[in-house]
C-alpha cells in the first residue's frame, strides 16, 4: 500500500522525472514537428530549460541551456541536416535566449530560495529570544517574589544605640524579633571573638 511516507521520496524526483518526460517527448516528436514546422522546432527546447531552471535554479538553468544546444545539433543531424554548423550559426541567438532565459528563471528560484531560508533563520532566532525573554520573566518574577518581604519594611527603621532593639508602634522589640515577624527572617545566635574575650576572659587566657 502506497502511504505519506513511501511517496515522500518520490515527490523529491517530481522536477527531474519532469524534464526527462519532456526532453523524452520532445526528442521523439521532433522527426515529425520538424517535417512540418522546420527549424522553428528547435525552440521547444526551451521547455525543460526552463522547468530545470525553476526547480534546481540558476546553475543547472545555464547548465540545462549549454545542453540544450548540444540536443538540438545532435537532434538536426539526426534527421539529415548539418546539426552542429547550423547551431553554431543559425541556432546561436536562440541558444543565448534560451541561456539567457534559463539563468533569468533559476536567479528567481535563487531569490525565494534563499528568502525562504533568511526566514526560517528568522523565525528561529524569534523562538529562541521567546524562549529566552520568558526565561528572564521567570526569573524577574522570581526576584519580585523574593523582594516583596522587604518592599513592606518602612523606609526608616528607629534603633536603640546602645541596646540594638527596635521600636515599632511605640514597643521595642529585639531586631530578631522585629525582622522575624516582618519578613520571617530565622536567627542562630553565636559569640563574635571581641564578646567572648569580654564575658569569658578567663577562658580565654587559658
Amino acid at each position: 500500500m502506497l502511504t505519506p511516507q513511501r511517496l515522500a521520496p518520490l515527490h523529491s524526483y517530481a522536477p527531474l522525472l519532469s524534464i526527462i518526460v519532456l526532453i523524452s517527448g520532445y526528442c521523439v516528436s521532433f522527426a515529425p514537428l520538424y517535417t512540418y514546422t522546420g527549424y522553428s522546432v528547435g525552440g521547444l527546447v526551451v521547455l525543460p530549460v526552463l522547468l530545470a531552471a525553476q526547480w534546481y535554479g540558476s546553475t543547472i538553468g545555464l547548465l540545462a541551456g549549454m545542453l540544450a544546444f548540444v540536443l538540438n545539433a545532435l537532434l538536426f543531424t539526426s534527421v539529415g541536416e548539418a546539426g552542429w554548423l547550423m547551431m553554431s550559426r543559425e541556432g546561436a541567438p536562440g541558444i543565448a535566449v534560451v541561456i539567457t532565459l534559463g539563468v533569468a528563471i533559476g536567479q528567481m528560484h535563487d531569490r525565494a530560495t534563499l528568502s525562504s531560508t533568511q526566514l526560517a533563520h528568522a523565525r528561529a532566532e524569534c523562538i529562541q529570544l521567546t524562549a529566552q525573554l520568558s526565561a528572564q520573566e521567570r526569573r524577574n518574577a522570581g526576584l519580585e517574589t523574593a523582594l516583596a518581604p522587604f518592599k513592606m519594611l518602612p523606609d526608616i527603621i528607629v534603633i536603640c544605640a546602645s541596646c540594638k532593639h527596635v521600636r515599632e508602634a511605640n514597643i521595642w522589640k529585639t531586631i530578631e524579633s522585629y525582622l522575624g515577624k516582618q519578613i520571617g527572617l530565622n536567627f542562630s545566635h553565636g559569640l563574635c571573638q571581641a564578646c567572648v574575650q569580654k564575658l569569658y576572659p578567663d577562658e580565654v587566657c587559658e
